[in-house]
């Protein structure tokens, strides 16, 4: 059995973060026997630009074939438009790529499976009707931003989209709100083809990583850590005004540190000096994932309510560091923290609740320690062993019912 995986997301010698979650997929597919192909297409940008501009450094890989493990990846890049332009046309590009690269190697597949909707998914279906097997797609993100996106775009993207999801022939997801969204965009099948894929957790991985750094400076109980790029539904705006309500409660004994690069940082630095928290909140910036662990070991809590994530593999790596974590309820955190066990869950967006909770781990140190010294039994249970044999089970599946 071999499945080709287009991706635009993989990890690399310019973020060895991004996209380790497929990365690891691969591997555990390979010890079950699936062999195959991943295709990280990235945009394509002109080497001399994307190595001079901040922005674009990222597009700055060369091409290039690696194997290693049974898992073959192959470097390289496709013309994608800004998304002023049609959304559509992106996926095409992708699509026409990924069909060059599989005629100049004369790869064979049974099965097509696209990381995400966009571009990724977009394009296995499109790869999937010129070459007549069947395709499966990962949703690796809380399905908000699609709605977004089909309610701006043109309508040849938005029949792209029904299209997809009318022939897709399997769907796995990383979290139970996906789960719960996903019946508006399959309207009119009987039947959901969907399983929940929970990420697993490379707890060997960060714990080596642990192993590695220097001990913690000692300090007094208090610090508070998030990690996660700094978009709108990240919820740091929620946490700088929930510490904002623990100081009006009469504790001001904590720090708050904040890791991470995006477009709303100096937004947030703003209202941390707009709510009187200044000189006790620190924005560091994007780290490498071995400094974003430090950060996490470092801290006593950590704070991520974001109503974004389908998974949170963020709230994993708390646990695998025995920090208590508070996260949203109805997202990704639902799986990772068990509520008042491991952690605490909120509401999205309920600052009150979220200044109780942070409030409670702050004022009883006791009781958080024991939170996350039972969330790292916890997470032991997410392996990617685990996550690649639901896969194996699905594509099974597939193929059976694809059998002549």
């Amino acid at each position: 059995m071999r499945i080709l995986t287009l991706s635009a997301i993989y990890p690399n010698e310019r973020n060895d973060s991004v996209g380790r979650s497929v990365a690891f997929l691969d591997q555990a597919l390979a010890r079950e026997g699936i062999h195959g192909v991943t295709l990280f297409l990235r945009p394509w940008a002109p080497v001399f630009m994307a190595k001079r501009l901040k922005r674009w450094q990222h597009l700055a890989l060369r091409d290039r074939m690696e194997e290693e493990n049974g898992v073959t990846v192959v470097f390289s890049q496709y013309l994608h438009l800004p998304r002023r332009y049609r959304l559509d046309l992106s996926s095409r590009f992708m699509m026409n790529r990924a069909d060059k690269l599989i005629s100049r190697y004369g790869w064979k597949f049974d099965l097509i499976h696209g990381q995400s909707i966009y571009p990724a998914g977009l394009a296995a279906y499109l790869l999937s009707l010129r070459h007549r097997v069947p395709f499966v797609i990962t949703l690796r993100d809380d399905l908000s931003h699609l709605e977004d996106m089909v309610s701006k775009a043109d309508p040849s993207f938005s029949n792209l989209v029904e299209h997809m999801f009318h022939h897709v022939s399997g769907i796995l997801v990383h979290g139970p709100a996906i789960l719960r969204d996903l019946p508006h965009y399959l309207p009119g099948k009987s039947s959901i083809p969907a399983l929940l894929a929970p990420n697993g957790v490379d707890v060997g991985g960060i714990e080596n990583i642990l192993a590695s750094l220097l001990p913690a400076q000692p300090h007094s109980w208090g610090h508070i850590v998030s990690v996660g790029n700094l978009y709108r539904i990240k919820g740091i705006h929620e946490n700088l005004r929930a510490l904002q309500m623990v100081d009006e409660q009469g504790f001001r004994k904590w720090r708050y540190t904040v890791v991470g690069s995006g477009p709303f940082r100096m937004d947030l630095e703003k209202l941390s000096v707009e709510l009187g928290l200044e000189g006790r909140v620190t924005f560091i910036g994007g780290v490498t994932h071995p400094e974003a662990i430090r950060n996490i070991r470092d801290a006593d809590i950590f704070c991520l309510p974001s109503w974004g994530e389908s998974f949170g593999n963020v709230y994993a790596e708390a646990a695998v560091c025995g920090r208590p974590a508070i996260g949203c309820r109805g997202f990704g955190a639902d799986l990772t923290i068990r509520n008042g066990a491991t952690g605490l869950l909120v509401p999205p967006k309920d600052i009150n609740a979220l200044a109780d909770a942070l409030s409670f781990l702050l004022t009883h140190p006791e009781e958080a320690r024991k939170m996350g010294k039972k969330a790292q039994r916890h997470i032991r249970q997410f392996t990617w062993d685990r996550t690649a044999e639901i896969y194996k089970q699905a594509i099974n599946r597939v193929l059976s019912k694809s059998s002549p």
